[in-house]
């Protein structure tokens, strides 16, 4: 039991960062340098969400924090699938996943296999290239727009963002645009565009659908094959050491 509760809390722990590194740097106006990072999605049985963020309050974050985890961010979907959870953190090389990390408790370690329904883990990298600097740290709501592309078209892909999308935000006013590639655990091909928001009022002018006109937006549909768009909450009882937190 010792040995699933450390393997547990590893796997918790080592995934609970997302974007940390990119966010914060993004928040001081200062180009990042691409970094891996370890992204887990959870998907908790709707009985269970008190349970799941107690865990995270009493063992997981205390845990986190005596580690010496300088930062910390979950955020749950609000449109997309219900009562799923996302964490992610930066690696600084596969290898710091062998290092293991702090323990469950055995009662723990139950509450999570008994609150989860299914989880998937990925690691991405930031793409700082072909992001859009600025942003004013963590907020409390996110934009993520996910991109399958198509087989054999992803230097195509990236050539279109960097020289028309890219630019397009830029131009339309929007800042702290960040874009993340998928490495290993997902699709090849997988691409993630995030923005945050102060408030939902804030996608009454934001209107992606516009930046591109009639030609762009037919060379995208020829390039991807996959486009959706979900808006995540910030938890912020759930992260720590972040700007905005």
């Amino acid at each position: 039991m010792q040995h699933r509760s450390r393997s547990l809390v590893s796997l918790i722990i080592g995934s609970m960062f997302l974007v940390v590194g990119a966010s914060t740097a993004l928040a001081q106006n200062t180009p990042p340098e691409p970094i891996l990072i370890n992204v887990m999605q959870v998907q908790v049985k709707p009985g269970e969400v008190d349970n799941f963020r107690s865990l995270h309050l009493e063992e997981i974050m205390p845990n986190s924090q005596a580690g010496g985890q300088p930062w910390r961010l979950t955020e749950s979907l609000f449109f997309g699938d219900s009562f799923q959870f996302i964490g992610a953190g930066p690696l600084a090389n596969y290898a710091q996943l062998d290092s293991g990390g702090g323990d469950l408790s055995e009662m723990g370690a139950n509450t999570f296999q008994n609150a989860v329904d299914w989880r998937k883990r990925f690691v991405v990298t930031t793409r700082p290239d072909m992001g859009v600097g600025g942003g004013s740290g963590v907020q409390s709501l996110r934009r993520m727009a996910r991109f399958l592309v198509k087989p054999g078209s992803v230097p195509a892909f990236e050539e279109f963002w960097i020289d028309t999308i890219a630019p397009a935000i830029r131009d339309a006013g929007m800042t702290g645009y960040q874009v993340f590639q998928t490495l290993v655990g997902g699709p090849q091909g997988e691409y993630y565009g995030a923005i945050y928001l102060p408030n939902f009022a804030a996608l009454d002018t934001m209107n992606f659908a516009t930046i591109l006109n009639g030609r762009e937006q037919e060379e995208f549909g020829e390039l991807v094959e996959e486009f959706e768009v979900t808006i995540q909450r910030v938890d912020r009882e759930l992260g720590y050491g972040l700007p905005g937190l």
